[in-house]
């Protein structure tokens, strides 16, 4: 004779240092799954360190009582970026999707056509004029001082098509590189 099996209710608990216990329930999103015999626990960790996730389980007689039995234990831990690294890695993305080649392939390969130091000049004067000298390096070598300006410049706009009317002059913007206008 097979034994009958028993619903199991289950807890979850999201604990941090410094945010209560209430707020972080609302980061926990908790569903049935697989016909009602799993459920699937998603936790959207609201900011950086390290939290614990307790999983307990109670059967429906012990449901009354409150008494839930600790089944499992998980450390998370979440290390964010900065909101600037962040879009930069997604326009990294999107380039890379659109196109053929890694960001920082295109980026060197514009590197390698602007030898140009007056165009590298004028875009470490528009990166420093636009984000008001911060993180300007006056130490910078021109070449770096354009990659920082390309990152700056990518982060500072919304889209990549608005990206094109943000280049220094004397460049262009085509779907595989950047060039320089004297080879366009």
């Amino acid at each position: 004779m097979s034994e009958k099996k028993k619903p199991v209710n289950v807890q979850t608990r999201l604990f941090h240092n410094e945010i209560s216990s209430d707020e972080l329930q609302k980061c926990i999103d908790q569903q049935p799954w697989a016909n009602g015999k799993q459920i699937k626990i998603k936790v959207l960790i609201p900011q950086s360190g390290e939290y614990a996730l307790q999983i307990n389980t109670s059967d429906e007689d012990h449901l009354a009582s409150d008494a839930y039995d600790n089944v499992c234990n998980y450390l998370l831990t979440n290390e964010k970026e900065d909101t600037a690294q962040q879009d930069w890695k997604k326009v990294c993305k999107v380039l890379e999707i659109k196109g053929k080649q890694s960001v920082q392939s295109r980026v060197q390969r514009f590197r390698v056509k602007t030898a140009d130091t007056e165009v590298c000049t004028k875009a470490r004067s528009i990166c420093e004029d636009y984000f008001d000298n911060e993180n300007a390096s006056d130490d910078a070598d021109a070449q770096d001082t354009f990659c920082d300006w390309v990152q700056k410049a990518v982060v500072a706009k919304e889209t990549v098509t608005e990206l094109q009317d943000y280049l220094p002059p004397g460049t262009d913007y085509d779907d595989d590189v950047f060039i320089s206008s004297d080879e366009a």
